[in-house]
């Protein structure tokens, strides 16, 4: 066999039997520890969050539905039924990207520990 493809079979050989040495190296006590501490201070901060969110919109959500009752033309209903509708887009759309940052924070965690 000709040199040259000799050493790339080799180098192959030796990456090929290190990469997965290199993969189940695993994160030590203390570390593992100390991301569980740390991502469950994460969830607890992320629901009080959305707690907080929750309450804000429903407050919000009364105060529209009182000002639908209270309305006195049709064109005012119409106005409180779009700001509902708007109301519920919004708090749906912070909820999703709420829950894909949180999704993001918690990958990254993750990779940079066992990397």
């Amino acid at each position: 066999m000709k040199p040259v493809a000799t050493l790339g079979l080799t180098l192959m050989l030796i990456t090929a039997l290190s990469l997965p040495a290199m993969a189940w190296q695993r994160p030590s006590r203390p570390e593992w520890r100390d991301f569980r501490q740390d991502r469950h201070a994460a969830r607890q901060d992320y629901r009080q969050e959305r707690r907080d969110d929750r309450r804000a919109y429903r407050h919000e959500q009364r105060a529209n539905v009182r000002d639908l009752r209270q309305a006195d033309n049709p064109a005012e209903r119409r106005e409180a039924r779009q700001e509902i509708r708007q109301d519920r887009r919004d708090y749906r759309q912070d909820r999703r990207e709420d829950r894909r940052e949180f999704r993001r924070e918690r990958r990254e965690d993750v990779r940079d520990l066992f990397n």
